[in-house]
């Protein structure tokens, strides 16, 4: 699977934080702005990253302006669509991302399974957003306090049905954090960014 940028997003109480000073310099990520042109953030997933973050910021300062979710809106999008991004998310209800990313219809194309836990299908999903729809921009979005992370943290010999799938698919992000022998939610965190890395490489390996 090719595409112009693999960026790895980890939002932490709802707010990007992991590597953020370093992300925001190289995308030149003003303190005082909230906007990032849309047409701009389709061409390019450097300005996508961009847009993602600014509205994000706008969610964590209750700034908000739910752009693009009119019933007008909807019916604009009918003959079609064109998301500037590609998100792989968490099914967790708490982490809505059209909502803490401040965005609307049409702009985000998202696949989300407990722990974004990817498999065929998931592959399948992604590579249609970025062959079908041209999105240049794919996220792979880790949350904190995820409820599948920590159900892997357990290590559990028999979890029941398929959830046996999604814990053997986060265990090497739960082993290689409880080595690291810190406090429970120091290792959840850990185990949190390690499996959005275990995620990206396994896409990459496609």
């Amino acid at each position: 699977m090719k595409t112009s940028l693999f960026l790895v997003v980890f939002l932490m109480t709802f707010f990007i934080k992991a590597q953020s000073q370093t992300v925001e310099k190289l995308l030149n990520v003003k303190p005082d702005v909230y906007f990032a042109d849309r047409d701009s953030a389709y061409a390019d997933p450097y300005y996508g990253l961009k847009k993602l973050i600014y509205g994000n910021k706008r969610f964590a300062e209750n700034k908000s302006i739910s752009p693009r979710q009119s019933e007008a809106d909807l019916k604009n999008n009918e003959l079609g669509q064109k998301p500037f991004a590609t998100i792989i998310g968490c099914a967790d209800s708490r982490v809505p991302n059209e909502i803490i990313f401040d965005q609307g219809v049409g702009d985000l194309f998202i696949t989300r399974t407990a722990g974004q836990v990817m498999a065929k299908a998931s592959y399948g999903t992604i590579e249609y957003g970025t062959v079908a729809l041209g999105t240049k921009l794919i996220v792979v979005l880790g949350h904190e306090s995820c409820g599948a992370v920590d159900a892997a943290m357990k290590l559990p010999d028999n979890p029941p049905g398929h959830v046996v799938t999604l814990i053997n698919a986060i265990k090497p992000a739960a082993l290689k954090a409880k080595a690291a022998q810190l406090n429970d939610k120091e290792e959840l965190d850990l185990a949190v960014r390690s499996n959005v890395i275990e995620q990206v490489a396994l896409l990459r390996n496609l």
